[in-house]
């Protein structure tokens, strides 16, 4: 996972916190294929896999923005900024194959 941070707030500071790239996760999925002719066939698949990518976060902070700055106005004064815990892809593929 590749974890990056754009923004056009120029008046806050925003920091990136814990951006390291390995994330742990796992795959489940299932297809099937139909033979058409003796060397030809068909199939689908499906696939659907979940990373756990819950250490990426960035921090807020005042910058040159006024102390009525919604990032600032929080209890803790700042504000930090996390994707979630969880990533989940989702795909369908079509296969044909050729057997010779």
């Amino acid at each position: 996972m590749k974890n990056s941070f754009a923004t056009s707030n120029g008046a806050n500071s925003f920091t990136e916190i814990d951006s390291k790239e390995d994330a742990w996760g796992y795959t489940m999925g299932g297809g099937i294929e139909a033979k058409v002719s003796d060397n030809f066939s068909i199939g689908a698949r499906y696939l659907w896999t979940r990373y756990n990518v819950n250490d990426y976060r960035v921090d807020v902070g005042a910058g040159s923005a006024p102390a009525t700055n919604p990032f600032l106005i929080t209890p803790s004064g700042g504000t930090s900024m996390n994707r979630g815990d969880k990533f989940d892809t989702q795909s369908v593929m079509v296969t044909t194959s050729f057997r010779f």
